[in-house]
């Protein structure tokens, strides 16, 4: 953020408008300092009034288009392409889990070191509600969960270097753009590690089935067992148990049935029209909710697009999505070939729309268009989020670190916490423990990876002091911000060192018990910084 545009400098000057015009354009999208101080005459009440307000239909956009228009995407593309579980998981599906995280991280970095502030608390913030909070929770609603060793050592050993290399980076003082590519291949080799782990599994299960058929093979053959004693499940000692994992109370092949039907049916999610409740019978939340979202909803029917739409529908979403893509990037006024690009893309666009209309075009073509579109908007609900956070953080002089580990990461992770939360309840606690680790990871190293790229691809290095002290870089971060920072960070790894011994401990039988050890670390951590943040200046 602008040093110029701090409150104590605005209530200052003699013209708070004029000084805020002049002094504060660090938001991208909708300039809420200036409509604040200009437009609504400083205005508090109306700001505490209008807040709730904001960050729910915020939030709840965000939700929406992540849940109804990309993940059936991403996961329609997944299965066009007949991509692995496994591969689909910690890729496209974990894409569509995380948007919301991972836009966030990107915008919010924008254009000055500063917004690696933001990026830093919302990124860690969420990955510690995920890995505590939302743990802690999985483990209350699945009792007893046996998880695969292999599995959750990786996932933690990988978020415990992803950490490790962030609080490097604040020892040595900048992040340079071979540092950031050397995170972002972190993860590189992390999807090269969970394929060779999914092919150690497979290849392990098919050697214990075959040990099991032949010696079935040679009892039956030998006469070893009556009929009525083949036909009771026999105990083999010989062959090593499945290394994969299931809940105690539940058969492996439970387990892996309803993993299945689950995966299965996200899948075809898109296939299946959602069941709409009348308006009258809506309860007052789903009435205010309908009210709030109904504009974006009518826009996003036809700009995002579903599989089941039909072709005068899809041909509009051709149409006039291009052209909103064009705003929404701020690249309308662009020229190509000194015309108007809007020209271009229009006329594009309009042969797209007529061919589509009068032909089909591929259904892999427009899924794929769709994920894009989805994209979009959630990066242009991200960039109103944070503008709107920029406003909080001058009138506050609140750490942008601590917003965005509050406002920010709550709201990117509410919808993680209702899904892993329901699988736990469905019996499939083992997959949930595997989204809060794995996203948490996908998120930091992609999303914050990133945006560490997009700020220093032009060779300029990112000035990242939390570790170092020097009166010079207190004007970059201040000293309140900073201790935010690195006790964020040092919770982080801490939270994931712990889990990693006490997984050990306990032979990765994770209980219900230790759900009330994550909740109390969450508070903790929740506490000890929101009063840094209100009592230490």
């Amino acid at each position: 953020m602008d040093n110029l545009c701090k409150y104590e400098n605005i209530q200052e000057s003699s013209d708070r408008c004029l000084y805020v015009q002049t002094n504060c354009n660090n938001q991208s999208k909708i300039a809420f300092t200036q409509l604040f101080y200009c437009q609504f005459d400083e205005n508090y009440i109306l700001v505490l009034i209008f807040i709730p307000f904001f960050f729910f239909l915020m939030f709840n956009l965000l939700s929406k288009t992540a849940e109804n228009y990309l993940s059936p995407a991403v996961a329609h593309i997944a299965k066009y392409f007949k991509l692995s579980q496994t591969l689909s998981g910690i890729t496209l599906i974990a894409l569509a889990n995380g948007a919301p995280d991972v836009i966030t991280a990107i915008i919010a970095t924008g254009e000055d070191d500063q917004g690696v502030l933001i990026a830093v608390g919302s990124i860690f913030g969420s990955g510690l509600f995920m890995t505590t909070f939302v743990l802690g929770s999985v483990l209350y609603y699945s009792k007893h969960i046996l998880v695969n060793k292999v599995s959750l050592t990786r996932d933690l050993i990988f978020n415990i270097i992803g950490i490790g290399s962030i609080i490097t980076f604040g020892y040595i003082g900048y992040i340079s753009n071979q540092f950031s590519i050397l995170f972002v291949s972190l993860y590189i080799i992390y999807i090269f590690v969970v394929m060779l782990n999914e092919k150690s599994e497979i290849k392990h299960c098919q050697e214990n089935l075959q040990l099991i058929k032949k010696q079935e093979h040679q009892e039956e053959k030998q006469g070893l067992l009556s009929e009525e004693e083949y036909q009771q499940p026999q105990q083999i000692d010989e062959v090593k148990p499945f290394k994969y994992f299931g809940n105690e109370q539940q058969s492996l092949e439970f387990e892996e049935q309803q993993v299945n039907l689950y995966l299965a049916e996200s899948c075809d999610n898109e296939d299946e029209e959602q069941e709409v409740i009348i308006f009258s019978k809506q309860t007052l939340f789903q009435k205010l909710q309908t009210i709030l979202t109904m504009g974006f909803d009518l826009i996003s029917k036809y700009t995002e697009g579903k599989k089941q739409q039909n072709k005068f529908k899809t041909s509009i979403q051709l149409l006039f999505t291009p052209l909103l893509l064009l705003l929404v990037l701020d690249v309308y006024d662009s020229l190509l070939f000194d015309r108007p690009l809007w020209i271009f893309v229009l006329c594009m666009a309009l042969i797209l729309a007529v061919y589509h209309y009068c032909h089909q075009i591929p259904l892999i073509a427009l899924t794929i268009w769709s994920a894009i579109c989805s994209i979009v908007w959630c990066k242009l609900i991200v960039e109103v989020l944070v503008d709107f956070i920029v406003l909080i953080q001058t009138l506050t002089g609140i750490s942008p670190s601590y917003l965005g580990m509050t406002f920010l990461a709550f709201g990117n992770s509410a919808c993680d916490f209702l899904v892993n939360t329901q699988l736990a309840k469905m019996g499939l606690g083992i997959m949930a423990i595997t989204g809060c680790f794995a996203g948490a990871f996908f998120n930091l190293n992609v999303g914050f990876g990133i945006a560490l790229l997009k700020q220093t691809w032009n060779g300029t290095n990112i000035q990242f002091p939390l570790f170092i002290s020097d009166e010079t870089n207190q004007h970059l971060i201040n000293p309140q911000t900073t201790l935010i920072i690195q006790l964020l960070l040092i919770f982080s790894l801490l939270n994931m060192t712990s889990t990693l011994l006490l997984s050990v401990t306990v032979k990765f039988q994770l209980k219900k018990q230790l759900s009330y050890y994550y909740f109390t670390y969450y508070f903790i951590v929740l506490t000890t910084l929101t009063m840094i943040t209100f009592f230490v200046n």
